[in-house]
């Protein structure tokens, strides 16, 4: 079946979607892959909608990543009267289907499929009897290549990449500033410091001048790393080729770990970013309706202390809905998490966000701008800040994080630049 792109002439969202779920209907198993904010959650809508009409004893299964996406998917299916249809998390599945072997339903949905490709949760595609599968997603491919998987079971029938999506108007217009901020000079000495101990050991990890075989094994240089830690048969013959005892390829490995870790670390954390982050925040001239993602729980709870607003990640159970509820109806002006709102959360009266951390996946970035960028009356133009600390790591990783999106939404600015600017 043709791949449809919809980038012949201009559609309205409405006619992307009608038209992506009549294909999906007479493709039976397929794909979906469409930028976030163009509706994927609709097109499931229409496809659930048209099987309640089709017979009254139909069922479907839709399946999600996690419980705050099942919460969001419920209330689609609640606004709009669908019957007959399950919304289940991952996890949950798979247990279901440890207990029961397999489950029958007439209608599979994969929310966010490309979440479902690892050996265990790859599941969903063998251990489900059904007559018709509709995967959605807005970031298909994987760097371990497994979402080839995806693609034999259910193969691709719609690719709308942001860029697309953009030129007919269906997303909201952006603009990315990616700003470079210096580490203070504490941070400095210690990234330093770490850096120098990954980079003295990590060249033993080279598989260039390998046997054929151990290169095999090990695959790349980070890979042979954490092989040579945790296996002793590796780390042996790792040793022997290049005449080191096992005790002195493992503390090799070790210090190349921790210098690793450690420079990680720094920059995750970084006090620079934050106090960058607060400057940004305070700036801007949004009244609600502003982010901060980063990767880890401290930072986020640091930023609510610095910035005001509420906390939204795993560690506060309690006062986890209730914070994002806050922010939705306004209440609040910042929401603080770290990748606990990454996909499928949708918050229309979103601005602007503020990366002080991410990983340096496409995929990642994609989807943290999938949050800010879905329309509403009267936005504006959305704005995303992208931290990253110059000459290091992470200014590596940032850069790696723009594949797949549009150049000329993307802005580099040192952070005396951009402080000029905010004033």
């Amino acid at each position: 079946m043709k791949i449809l792109r919809f980038n012949d002439k201009k559609y309205t969202r409405n006619e992307f979607q009608a038209i992506s779920s009549a294909a999906s209907r007479a493709a039976k198993h397929c794909t979906i892959i469409a930028a976030t904010g163009t509706g994927k959650t609709r097109i499931a809508i229409l496809r659930l909608l048209a099987m309640n009409e089709a017979s009254s004893e139909y069922k479907a299964i839709v399946v999600v990543p996690d419980h705050q996406v099942r919460r969001s998917f419920q209330e689609k299916i609640d606004q709009f009267d669908v019957k007959n249809t399950e919304v289940i998390v991952i996890n949950s599945l798979e247990s279901r289907i440890k207990r029961h072997r397999t489950i029958t339903t007439d209608f599979l949905v994969l929310d966010e499929v490309h979440n479902y490709a690892t050996v265990n949760k790859s599941v969903v595609f063998t251990k489900i009897v059904r007559k018709s599968t509709l995967c959605l997603t807005a970031t298909l491919k994987r760097l371990d290549n497994r979402h080839t998987i995806i693609q034999r079971h259910c193969p691709v029938i719609v690719n709308v990449p942001l860029k697309t999506a953009m030129w007919q108007g269906w997303v909201n217009p952006f603009v990315i500033k990616n700003v470079y901020v210096p580490l203070t000079k504490k941070e400095e000495e210690k990234y330093k410091e770490f850096d120098d101990m990954f980079t003295s050991n990590f060249s033993h990890f080279y598989t260039n001048n390998l046997p054929l075989r151990l290169k095999t094994i090990a695959g790349s240089p980070l890979n042979a790393m954490f092989k040579c830690i945790k296996d002793i048969t590796f780390r042996r013959i790792l040793a022997n080729s290049k005449n080191l005892t096992v005790e002195a390829m493992m503390g090799i490995a070790v210090k190349c770990n921790k210098g690793m870790q450690g420079r990680k670390a720094i920059l995750l954390n970084s006090e620079a970013k934050l106090l960058m982050a607060k400057v940004i925040g305070r700036a801007l001239p949004f009244k609600k309706g502003v982010m901060t993602f980063s990767e880890t729980t401290d930072v986020c709870d640091k930023m609510a202390k610095i910035l005001g607003g509420k906390s939204y990640h795993s560690k506060i159970k309690k006062d986890k809905q209730k914070n994002l509820q806050k922010f939705l109806d306004g209440k609040i002006k910042y929401l603080h998490t770290a990748t606990s709102m990454d996909e499928g959360i949708d918050i229309p009266n979103l601005n602007a966000i503020i990366i002080i951390a991410g990983k340096s996946t496409s995929r990642q970035m994609q989807q943290r701008v999938g949050r800010v960028i879905r329309l509403a009356q009267d936005k504006g133009v959305s704005i995303v800040y992208n931290l990253c600390i110059e000459n290091s790591q992470d200014e590596k990783w940032s850069l790696k994080r723009f594949d797949g999106i549009p150049g000329a939404n993307i802005e580099h600015i040192r952070f005396n630049d951009l402080l000029a600017e905010l004033q």
